[in-house]
């Protein structure tokens, strides 16, 4: 009989691989043909293209280096990337090396436990984007995965430690340094249930950078004083070899130094020197050679620790332990910093490297599969089972309910189903079955093992009818919540970013909107278009910040009838637990039609020239903002200093531009690693510009507050009205003393939500945005149309049109420019 849930949990990592199994209250982690629990994610073709992966293909890393790929996890989703074979010239994409490593576990398990694998749990970063996940989920396809649902690594990790090391409730912090990423997240634990309380990440900060520092700042600095080497870097093909072989050799090292203090090494035939003389490497290094360069990686990862502790408003005294997960966190400096930085109890009592399968294999036994009309394809005389249940769950009476599919023609009068657990035989007695055979009941099930109930169906005379599926599990376990990565939301005219699911919302999530056009769509043309663009991302002012997913457009020739100027759109995002995201627009004057989104996840490399100039810019705005935070006092300065301080400690601007030059010369890591660098940057000096101009806010702030109290008791506020004011108002204290900008946002624009049914109906206050719109025609964006919307707004103002007025008004505050926007940002006319 087919398994009705997942069962198989994979960690599908970038340096090595791992599948695991919960069989009773014991995680089983399968081993490959080598006996190993993990597999390197590694791929070699040979000269006959013949593929090889794990261990063998890893090897060819360093023999045979132009033909072996592994480190492409951080590139999954990339459109414009693939890995190029030298021997064959057979090129894949990261989902198709992907597809080989699950290929190769299926194999494993088929050959270890007789099982097909054709469902499965795959875990990602917790910072993985909506295109990362849909090429995670290609590549299953590709390795013949049918059903695949997809698990942050994080919650993975947290469900091992809940499970099986039965933790006490509380917060708990996951700090996963791998071998290609990192993730942090704050993990809650009530009555059962496992939930995201907040989480953030790297997906270009793990383990193999230390192994490259080691080699480029220790070993290629004491062979270029000893010998002639020409132009001897990495991503010199003539040093290619040399270069694959002091990686393995400092990978090696580094694992190692986490126990002894010294190691020595020795690499017979490294490489020839310019004379053609064969060079031997033999060195001894020590745990303190390489401490320094292990810092600013450690710096950055507990720098993502404050920022997530911040975000979700925690100290670390509210964190009960922090789980470590990965091998680097097997290294004593990294312990010693954490235990000083943050002061949290460490909990590494599961192998931190195969700790995300294991909690992967946990969360598969809890998840059923749904096989649609299999169930009713059993042999004649056998009865099918509809069932609905939870094969896990923190209680130990669950509830079942069911259906019995009964042959055409035949009744279930006298018909009655029962569940026996076969280790305790406790039974549920004889339950009898509705007219149309529906039942419902609740199981009896013992903690730390895995319940077995065997289901028996008697007809009226009492003899047992065969069913299918004729027995269900149960365990008694923590059931994790499935959260929202990435606040998910629309791009507006003004550029501005609008959440309607907001980061950390449970999943499966729905939210409808009404939005307003900006533009004018005429019937029957094309080139008249209302386009809503979906995008992924936490920066509110600035859209493009945030990652895209995709685009809503009406055209002219899809309407039936034109649609002026704030036309009311009503705008749909959905996504399920495995981040599948839908979106789509409605207007309600054209019911009949809907418009969907046009799904667009794939990513393409930033150009080096792009990425270049990018950070030229950045490098401007750090010498401007070094020259200004001087001339800001208080909490703003500190904010400012502090800011400062992470780049310098984390050595950002030196690290961006040795990755920008090793990018130059061909490496593809190193693009993908600076790019990522160079986006923390932009992060940071985002964060300081917003605290320098602080002052500025409080000062506009108050302004404000002042003009909305003057408005309410001007314009016949209520009672209610005025007492919701002091509410909004003491919430925008408090985010302003805690320089809290996204909570001060949302406060502004429920303020501005109470004012406007007040304000929207005054001719007067139409007519005074009018008046001061037209100091800032000089800067609009379109001054023909600029021009003809002013004259239009005359006629209206003389004539005291005030819908006239209102549409002109919302057309103009498109043509500003968003620096120009101020508090018109808010307002929807």
């Amino acid at each position: 009989m087919k398994s009705d849930t997942i069962d198989y949990g994979i960690d599908l990592g970038t340096t090595n691989s791992s599948i695991a199994k919960l069989n009773g209250k014991e995680v089983e982690v399968i081993e490959n043909n080598e006996n190993q629990k993990l597999t390197p994610s590694a791929v070699w073709i040979s000269e006959k293209n013949r593929l090889f992966t794990g261990q063998y293909a890893k090897n060819r890393l360093f023999e045979d280096p132009e033909n072996a790929y592994s480190k492409w996890k951080p590139s999954m989703g990339k459109t414009d990337i693939v890995y190029t074979f030298a021997k064959t010239g057979r090129a894949m994409t990261p989902e198709e090396l992907s597809s080989e490593i699950l290929k190769s576990l299926r194999a494993d398990v088929k050959q270890r436990k007789g099982d097909d694998v054709d469902a499965a749990v795959i875990t990602v970063p917790a910072d993985f984007e909506l295109h990362q996940v849909d090429a995670t989920k290609k590549a299953a396809d590709l390795a013949g995965i049918k059903t695949c649902e997809i698990l942050q690594e994080p919650i993975a990790a947290a469900m091992a430690y809940g499970f099986l090391a039965k933790g006490e409730e509380g917060d708990w912090m996951v700090y996963d340094f791998g071998g290609g990423t990192f993730d942090v997240a704050i993990i809650r634990l009530r009555s059962g249930d496992l939930s995201v309380v907040n989480h953030g990440g790297d997906a270009n900060l793990g383990g193999e950078l230390i192994d490259w520092d080691i080699v480029n700042s220790i070993f290629v600095p004491m062979l270029i004083s000893s010998y002639r080497l020409n132009d001897f870097n990495r991503n010199n093909k003539k040093w290619i070899s040399a270069f694959a072989k002091m990686k393995r050799a400092a990978e090696d090292a580094k694992i190692q130094l986490s126990r002894v203090d010294i190691i020595p090494i020795f690499i017979g035939n490294l490489c020839q020197d310019d004379n053609g003389e064969w060079i031997t490497f033999d060195h001894e290094l020590t745990r303190k050679d390489i401490e320094p360069l292990l810092v600013p990686y450690i710096e950055r990862t507990i720098n993502k620790c404050k920022d997530v502790l911040q975000e979700a408003k925690l100290n670390p005294d509210d964190i009960k332990k922090i789980v470590l997960v990965g091998g680097p966190t097997l290294t004593p400096l990294l312990r010693k910093l954490l235990r000083e930085r943050l002061d949290i109890h460490q909990e590494f009592s599961i192998d931190p490297l195969t700790v995300v399968a294991q909690g992967a294999a946990i969360y598969a036994a809890s998840r059923r599969i749904e096989r649609g009309s299999e169930i009713k394809t059993t042999e004649p005389g056998i009865l099918a089972i509809e069932l609905d249940y939870k094969p896990m769950g923190s209680t130990p009476e669950p509830l079942v309910m069911g259906r019995v599919v009964s042959a055409e023609g035949q009744e279930n009068e006298g018909y009655t189903i029962e569940f026996i657990e076969r280790k305790s035989q406790w039974r549920s007695g004889k339950i009898s079955l509705s007219d149309s055979g529906t039942f419902r009941l609740r199981l009896r099930a013992e903690e730390d093992r895995r319940n077995d109930y065997s289901i028996e169906i008697r007809n009226a005379k009492g003899d047992i009818i065969k069913s299918e599926p004729g027995e269900i599990h149960y365990t008694v376990g923590i059931t994790p919540r499935s959260s929202l990565v990435h606040s998910i939301g629309v791009e507006l005219a003004d550029q501005s970013f609008l959440p309607f699911l907001e980061k950390g919302r449970e999943l499966p999530a729905e939210v409808t909107k009404t939005l307003r056009t900006t533009v004018e769509l005429k019937k029957g043309q094309s080139g008249s278009v209302v386009r809503i663009p979906i995008r992924e991302g936490e920066n509110v002012k600035r859209a493009d910040r945030n990652s895209p997913i995709g685009i809503i457009e009406i055209f002219g020739n899809d309407t039936p009838r034109d649609l002026p100027v704030r036309s009311e759109v009503e705008v749909k995002l959905s996504i399920d637990e495995s981040r599948l995201t839908n979106a789509s627009a409605w207007i309600p004057s054209i019911p009949d039609k809907e418009f969907r989104i046009k799904v667009d996840l794939g990513r393409k490399t930033i150009d080096h020239s792009e990425l270049n100039k990018k950070f030229r810019e950045e490098k401007e705005r750090l010498a401007k903002i070094e020259s200004q935070y001087g001339q800001i006092t208080g909490t703003s300065q500190k904010k400012v200093q502090e800011i400062m301080q992470r780049i310098r400690r984390e050595q950002l601007s030196e690290d961006i531009s040795g990755k920008l030059s090793d990018s130059r010369r061909g490496d593809r890591e190193a693009s993908n690693q600076g790019e990522e660098r160079l986006r923390a940057l932009t992060e940071y000096l985002d964060e300081a510009e917003m605290e320098l101009e602080w002052p500025n806010i409080e000062r506009r702030t108050d302004e404000f507050l002042a003009a909305t109290q003057a408005i309410i008791e001007q314009c016949g506020g209520t009672e209610s009205q005025r007492m919701e004011f002091l509410s909004i108002k003491d919430s925008i204290k408090s985010a302003l003393l805690a320089h809290d900008r996204y909570t001060l946002e949302a406060e502004m624009e429920k303020m501005g939500e109470l004012t406007r049914p007040l304000l929207i109906n005054s001719f007067d206050y139409l007519q005074a945005i009018f008046t001061e719109l037209m100091k800032s025609q000089s800067k609009m964006t379109n001054q023909d149309a600029a021009k003809r919307l002013f004259m239009q707004g005359k006629v209206a103002v003389s004539n005291r049109d005030r819908e006239g007025l209102r549409m002109v008004l919302a057309q103009l505050v498109t043509l500003l420019p968003k620096e120009e926007l101020g508090g018109l940002s808010t307002v929807s006319f």
